[in-house]
C-alpha cells in the first residue's frame, strides 16, 4: 500500500535536493520497482538505472526513459591476470575483483584492514556456497541462473 500524498512529499524533497545540489537523481529498480507508481515518479525523477536487459526494457516501456547502465566485464584471461596482482585477500569472482578495484581506488594499499570476505553461514540450510553474492542462494530461485 502506498499513500500517494506521502510519496509525493518524499519525491518533492528528493527533487529539491537534486536541484540545490545540481545533480540528477535516478531511480534504482533494485531498490524500488512498484510499477504502478511510475507515472508519479516521472513527475519528479527523469531517469532510471538498469543492470540487465529486463530492467532496461522496464525503463523504456513502463517508466518511459532511457536507463543509466553499468556492466563491468572481464574476460576470463583478464580476470586471472588482474586477480593475481593481489596477494592479500585475492578476489575469487569477477564481482569481487570489481569491488577490490574500487576499494583500491579509494584506499590504495589498505586491503589488510579488511579481515576477510563476507560469506553466508554454511551451517544454514541452502547457504553452503562459495560465492558471497546472494543470487546463488536457494531462496532466490532461478534468479542466479
Amino acid at each position: 500500500v502506498v499513500e500517494e500524498s506521502l510519496l509525493r512529499r518524499n519525491l518533492t524533497l528528493i527533487q529539491s535536493v537534486a536541484q540545490r545540489a545540481g545533480v540528477e537523481i535516478i531511480l534504482a529498480f533494485k531498490a524500488f520497482a512498484l510499477w504502478k507508481t511510475f507515472p508519479i515518479f516521472r513527475e519528479y525523477i527523469s531517469h532510471t538505472t538498469a543492470s540487465s536487459l529486463s530492467e532496461a526494457r522496464l525503463a523504456a516501456e513502463l517508466f518511459g526513459s532511457k536507463a543509466h547502465t553499468y556492466s563491468p566485464a572481464y574476460t576470463d584471461e583478464e580476470f586471472e591476470q588482474k586477480r593475481r596482482a593481489y596477494t592479500f585477500a585475492q578476489p575469487f569472482t569477477k564481482e569481487s575483483l570489481l569491488y577490490r578495484e574500487l576499494f583500491e581506488k579509494f584506499y590504495p594499499g589498505q586491503a589488510h584492514m579488511v579481515a576477510g570476505f563476507w560469506m553466508p553461514n554454511k551451517a544454514w540450510k541452502g547457504c553452503d556456497v562459495q560465492d558471497p553474492s546472494a543470487r546463488v542462494l536457494a531462496n532466490y530461485g532461478d534468479s542466479g541462473k
